[in-house]
Order: structure tokens, then sequence, then C-alpha cells
């Protein structure tokens, strides 16, 4: 249960900071899917790169870190020039949304962190081939989002 206790947290510290921003959403997450992309394309390599200069981090694996890094780079980089949302539903859309990209996008992650006791397990097989249908609800969700905002 510690896997999931701890993925939680993870989720409402995400779903937190993201609130309050304010932001929409639909930039954010294609952001995040581009730096998930990146980070498939280029985490090992970085952490070569990384672990050659003698940098050498055992707990969090630093191949975890540089993967979260690249993931989340481009999400900070467009999150600035985002357009505000106030109607509190959007707010809560555009949390629930982005929290779930993030959640899934980033959970293997954190079995690299720490080990999964058998409850978790089960909890994450059940939940794991609902993935694909998460992350495309996430990009549909970010393409109406941008199409229909108000152009100014």
């Amino acid at each position: 249960m510690t896997f999931l206790i701890l993925l939680v947290i993870y989720a409402t510290v995400v779903g937190l900071l993201f609130h309050i921003t304010r932001r929409s959403a639909g930039l954010p997450i294609l952001a995040m899917i581009a730096g998930s992309f990146m980070a498939n394309l280029w985490s090992d390599l970085l952490t070569r790169i990384i672990s050659g200069f003698g940098v050498s981090i055992v707990v969090p694996p630093l191949s975890s870190l540089v993967f979260l890094v690249v993931i989340f780079l481009p999400v900070l980089l467009v999150l600035p020039r985002t357009n505000r949302v106030n109607a509190k539903s959007d707010r809560l859309l555009s949390t629930g949304f982005f929290t779930l990209l993030t959640v899934t996008l980033t959970y293997k992650v954190f079995t690299s962190m720490v080990n999964l006791d058998l409850a978790s397990r089960e909890v994450i097989e059940k939940i794991l081939p609902y993935s694909n249908l998460a992350i495309t609800a996430c990009i549909i969700f970010a393409l109406v989002g941008l199409a229909t905002k108000n152009i100014e």
C-alpha cells in the first residue's frame, strides 16, 4: 500500500499546484505529451551523460529524476503563457485532466522508487489497461479546449 499512498500524495500535490495556478490545461497537457515523448527518446542517454559527470543518485534513481525533469520541462515553459480560467468548473476539469495525465505518464517512475507490494500490484494491474484511454481522453480535452478558446 506504500506505493498507492505515495501515488495519491503525488497526485494531490500535482493537482493542488495546478489548481492554484488557475491555468487552462490545454497547452500544458500537450506540452506534457511532448515531454513524455522526449523522455522516452532521450532520458537514457541524458542519464548516461549526467552520470558521466560524476553525478550518482541512488534513491530515487537518477534515471527517474531525469525522466521527470524531461517530462515537466515543456510544461514549465508553456505554463506562464497559458490562459487563466476563472470558472470553478473549468478549473476543476483542467485540474482533473492534468492530474490524470501526470499520474498516468509518470506512475512508472514511482515503481523504481518504491517496491510494489501485492495489494498495490493488483490495483495497478487492474488500472493499467485503461491508461491509453485516460491519455486519449486528456489529449481530446486539451484539443477541444484549445479549439474553443476565445481568440482576441
